[in-house]
């Protein structure tokens, strides 16, 4: 009896370690902005989130120096596909003078990212002086900014208000931001695009994952 129970002991020690060799949390080292919580199969193509909780990881990014315009202009860091969309006339942080398209990006973890709790971009910005700010949109996506890799976009100034320098808030519900980043091809970056007749100072980008 006592050979019988300890076959029964080393079985299930030996089952439990084996089921234990066969998981992993995919995300642990890789280097990655933020931690992404979750388990998968060690052949799993990608991870499964875990069970829903508060929102413990913030992570930002913040391009350009917030120095209200201040020059020298601070470089951007456009993605090549961002690049092209943008064409010839590109505007930096601080570039005066109007018709320069804006335009810059913001790495996305390269890991395998398993859930999203949501986005925030922040634009301070005012218009060129001249021409009309007043019609500038601006997108938040990835380039070249079809249908399906749009997340936000919008008139920057609402109608009937003047332009003036501002900060603008746009905030990224969950379930876009993870079905752009989190399904089937994982773009390695999110782009932001603001028309021609408005100058950025600065753009932050806060990303919340569990």
């Amino acid at each position: 009896m006592m050979r019988e129970r300890f076959g029964v002991l080393l079985f299930s020690l030996l089952f439990a370690s084996m089921a234990a060799a066969q998981t992993r949390d995919p995300c642990t080292n890789f280097l990655c902005p933020a931690l992404q919580h979750c388990t998968a199969p060690a052949d799993a193509p990608s991870c499964v989130a875990d069970p829903p909780t508060a929102c413990q990881v913030v992570t930002v990014y913040t391009h350009g120096l917030m120095d209200s315009f201040v020059q020298p202009v601070d470089p951007t860091t456009p993605s090549a596909a961002l690049t092209t969309f943008l064409g010839a006339s590109i505007s930096k942080y601080d570039t005066t003078g109007c018709n320069k398209r804006f335009g810059d990006s913001f790495p996305i973890g390269s890991c395998l990212n398993c859930k999203f709790c949501g986005a925030k971009v922040e634009i301070h910005l005012k218009p060129c002086g001249s021409d009309q700010p007043e019609n500038d949109d601006y997108v938040i996506g990835v380039a070249p900014f079809s249908a399906p890799q749009i997340l936000a976009s919008g008139r920057i100034w609402p109608a009937g208000v003047r332009p003036a320098e501002k900060i603008l808030v746009v905030n990224i519900p969950a379930d876009k931001f993870n079905q752009l980043f989190c399904n089937g091809r994982k773009p390695p970056t999110l782009d932001v695009y603001v028309e021609d007749d408005t100058i950025v100072d600065w753009v932050r980008v806060t990303i919340y994952s569990p």
